[in-house]
Formats: C-alpha cells, sequence, structure tokens
C-alpha cells in the first residue's frame, strides 16, 4: 500500500525540464530543454485536437532560441493563460454604468484589446499585459506606407507632454521583418516600442492596411476609441489621465 501512495506522488510530481521543439509536435526534433524556473516569453498559442501548442522564446544571456512547447505545464505559460482567462471573463462581464468613464465626443468601444506578448523591433521582451500605464495607445501602420509612417511620428507630441502622467505608446508594424522595421523609423522620432505583427493582430482588428489605425485603451485594456481626430485624441487622453 505505501509503495502504491509514492509511486502516485512521483507520478503527480511537476517536471523540471519541457522539451523546446523545431515544430509543433511530439515527433519533432528537439532543440533544447527549457527548466522549470526559466523565464520564456510565449508569441502565439495554437490550440488543436491535443495539448495545445506554444510558439515561444527562450532568452539565455545574449543568445535567443525559438522553438515550440506542448503543454500549459511550464510556470511562464500557465501565467500567459491566466492572463487570457482574466481578459476572457472581462468580455463576458457588463461594466455597469456606475464604473463607465466620463462622458467623452468619441462613442466607447465595448470590447477589450487582447493581451499579446513577443518581442518588439529592438529584439527586448514585450507584453501588454505587464506594460503599465493609465490610458494605452496601440497603433497599427504600415512601414511600406509613408502617410502611416507619418501618422505614426505624429504621436510624439502627445507622447511627450503626458508620458511622465500615465500615458504608454506601442506600435504594431504590420510587418513581421524587424530589420525592415527600425530602417524605416531611422530618421523619425519614434521612441516607443515597435512591436512586429507576426500573429496575425492586424487581421484580428480589421485594421487598414494602407492607413495607420489608433485604438485608445484605459488601464484594464478596454477600447474607448478608435482612430479619433488628433483634436479629440488629445482630449480622450487628458479626461481619462485626470479621471484617474
Amino acid at each position: 500500500m505505501h509503495a502504491v501512495l509514492f509511486f502516485a506522488f512521483f507520478q503527480a510530481a511537476p517536471p523540471t525540464e519541457f522539451p523546446l521543439r523545431a515544430e509543433c509536435s511530439n515527433d519533432a526534433a528537439v532543440i533544447t530543454s527549457v527548466g522549470r524556473a526559466e523565464p520564456i516569453n510565449i508569441v502565439s498559442s495554437l490550440a488543436g485536437d491535443g495539448p495545445t501548442c506554444y510558439h515561444v522564446r527562450l532568452d539565455r544571456g545574449s543568445k535567443s532560441v525559438v522553438g515550440y512547447i506542448i503543454g500549459a505545464e511550464h510556470p511562464s505559460i500557465l501565467a500567459f493563460e491566466r492572463e487570457r482567462a482574466i481578459l476572457q471573463a472581462r468580455e463576458s462581464v457588463p461594466v455597469p454604468a456606475a464604473q463607465t468613464a466620463p462622458p467623452i465626443e468619441e462613442p466607447v468601444h465595448p470590447a477589450y484589446f487582447d493581451n499579446f506578448s513577443g518581442v518588439d523591433a529592438a529584439g527586448n521582451p514585450i507584453s501588454l499585459a505587464r506594460m503599465k500605464g493609465k490610458v494605452f495607445l496601440v497603433t497599427f501602420w504600415s512601414p511600406a506606407v509613408k502617410r502611416s509612417r507619418q501618422d505614426l511620428a505624429s504621436l510624439g507630441d502627445l507622447v511627450g507632454e503626458y508620458g511622465a502622467r500615465g500615458l504608454t505608446a506601442i506600435g504594431i508594424a504590420m510587418d513581421s521583418n524587424a530589420s525592415r522595421i527600425s530602417g524605416v523609423l531611422d530618421d523619425t522620432p519614434v521612441t516607443w516600442p515597435q512591436f512586429p505583427d507576426r500573429i496575425g493582430l492586424a487581421a484580428k482588428y480589421g485594421v487598414d492596411r494602407n492607413s495607420a489605425t489608433t485604438f485608445v485603451l484605459d488601464e484594464s485594456h478596454r477600447i474607448i476609441a478608435v482612430s479619433p481626430r488628433r483634436d479629440e485624441l488629445a482630449k480622450i487622453v487628458r479626461t481619462h489621465l485626470e479621471a484617474k
């Protein structure tokens, strides 16, 4: 009886290492093993008939390894799923009237902007859920379209004026090539992170790939405006920052 209990306990113990595979398959070659205590960045998740497969990036000193982990037992993946579950729960609960934002000219969109994480164009890990801010500007833009680049750069004055007061800006470049993104911004006064859209965010939010689209989010990532006029955008940002 004691031997059976010991065997059951041993079987239930969580793994200390996880195989990082070259492809999203249990038969794929193992690139390396990821320790339970090693933090990883989740780029995307791929659900299928079996356990969910996660496309991840592992940073070890100055080197980075990209691959796939099958299953959600790694602590970083568990944290990612908890954050996603919280956001999904928010979407299903109506916001009480007493908690709505102060009246503004732009109608309030009822949806929330989903968390995304990965690596920005400079090679730094980025996660919307972990970024601090009272108001967020998430701007989709196209490196190939001059007007789109100009619209992105035009946010610089607003970011400079309110950045220290709780305004956080993130650019989502509709291009997966980090070098190309950095190249077109060399002569542009854009100091905030730029995220290459390798996970289909532009398609998910139905933005026009030929122009810039800015989503304005409150502290809980609720979408409160989409591409308002420049004077309206400044008013929305100021109103929500002063309301905190």
